[in-house]
Order: C-alpha cells, then structure tokens, then sequence
C-alpha cells in the first residue's frame, strides 16, 4: 500500500497484479476492502489499482469538503504518478460516480467502464438533507450508529449474518471526517447525465434486481445516457451485488472486460 500526495489530498492506493490496468472505486460508506473478492479474481491477469476516498479505510481524514471534482482531479494525479496513461474503470455507488466525473475532466482516459449501483440523476431535496443530517450526527457521534442502519440495506434482505457483520466492521472503521465529506459529496453531486452522455469508453451498467439504495430505474436511465453501453440486472442482489450473487457479477465482469 502507498500513501499518495495528489491535489491536497493524501490517499492510500493498493497496486498488485499485472497487464492492463484498472482502477477500482469503492462505495459509500465502506472502504476498499469491501472489494476484495473483486481485486481476487481481476488481479490474476490485471494491473489492479484500488483507492480508498479520504477518510476510509487507510487514506488519512480529510481537513474538510472533498467533493467528487476534487476526489477525481487527485485520482488523475495519482495515476499519473502511477504511470497509467490509459486504464479502465470499476467504481460501485460514489465509485461510480467518482469515475463519471472524472470522464467528463479527462474523456479519453478510459478503454472501458464498469459502473455499479449508479445513477446519473442528481440526489433529491430529500436525499441531500439526509446527507447533511448523517454528516452532522457523524461529527457528532461517531460512526457505529452507522453500521446498524447502512449494513442490512446494503445487502439484499435475506442476506447471511455473516455479510451483514462484515459490512458493519468495515464501516466502523471509517473515520467521522470522512463519512461526512463523502456524505455532502453525495448530497452535492449534481447532474451527470451531460457527463454521462459524454463517456467514450465502452461501459457496462450493473444493478442488483433488490436494490434498496437506488432504484433500477436509475440504472436503466444511465444505461440509456452513455452511448455505448449494456445493463446487466442481477436478480436477488442489493446494493453490493459482488458480495450478494458474486458467480453471476464476476462472470458478468470478465465477460464485459474480456470481449
């Protein structure tokens, strides 16, 4: 693991594997061991690099707002100084969106797109608010609150207990500076579908058919916006459908990667 200085922030990057690189964006508000099983199985012929958002995992805490544009000039940086002139992308929920927005600063940086869990609208009146309220109680209370709510949504409903424990260990781990960036980053992002119809690369769209955070008419709207794109609906998974259906969404990946 390197600890990168890029755009005032200071981020923590895992590199392993070989061969074509591409990047890996975690989800809110879980860090990057959350895609473990994912790196498992590129990284046997891939370059895999994974970066955790300021505040997660093993990149420090933020010293104040880190909203997506700033999150995405500093990964341009950070793979600059990885030497990774072109790579493509895999990004789940804020990952996702991290990865739209930095198509939209850099439009022929990537081959190839794998957007999950994501979506192009910008968030609600309802959803902002409840973005700057949980920013709020975190700074205030920590994060452990956090873990009981998040971790069963994250999973579809009849999830193992054992999935739900591991999700909330990984969020317990994030620091309050960071749930509270990533959540008013969330709350701020505005409308990506201009960006969305923007992207060059090929891209495909994973949603999980009992996804309780965003709906799958969000999906299918995102898949309709990029140009060259495909939606693969995975039938009894959540919002981390790697971790609910992983046979059918590794499949599905290599598949797209490999074509």
């Amino acid at each position: 693991m390197d600890l990168i200085d890029a755009a005032g922030l200071r981020l923590a990057v895992t590199d392993e594997g070989a061969g074509a690189p591409i990047l890996l964006l975690h989800p809110f508000p879980l860090d990057g061991s959350v895609l473990d099983p994912v790196v498992d199985f590129l990284a046997r012929d891939r370059r895999v690099l994974r970066v955790d958002y300021p505040g997660f995992g093993q990149s420090p805490p933020p010293a104040g707002p880190v909203p997506l544009e700033a999150y995405a000039r500093a990964l341009r940086e950070v793979l600059a100084k990885k030497k990774v002139a072109r790579a493509d992308g895999f990004g789940l929920s804020i990952g996702s969106y991290t990865l739209i927005e930095l198509s939209r600063q850099a439009p022929l940086f990537f081959d190839r797109l794998v957007l999950v869990s994501s979506r192009a609208t910008a968030a609600s009146p309802e959803s902002r608010a409840d973005r700057e309220a949980m920013a709020k109680r975190a700074e205030a209370e920590g994060v452990g609150w956090i873990a009981e709510i998040w971790a069963p949504l994250l999973l579809r409903p009849d999830a193992e207990l054992a999935a739900r424990r591991l999700l909330e260990k990984i969020i317990c781990r994030a620091t309050p500076q960071g749930v509270a960036a990533a959540a008013r980053a969330l709350a701020d992002r505005g409308d990506q579908s201009a960006a969305a119809k923007g992207i060059t690369a090929k891209t495909l769209v994973i949603h999980g058919g009992e996804d309780r955070i965003t709906p799958l008419a969000e999906a299918e709207l995102l898949a309709q916006l990029v140009p060259r794109s495909e939606l693969e609906v995975i039938p009894g998974a959540g919002h981390v459908p790697h971790l609910d259906e992983p046979d059918r969404f590794h499949r599905a990946v290599q598949s797209f990667l490999r074509d």
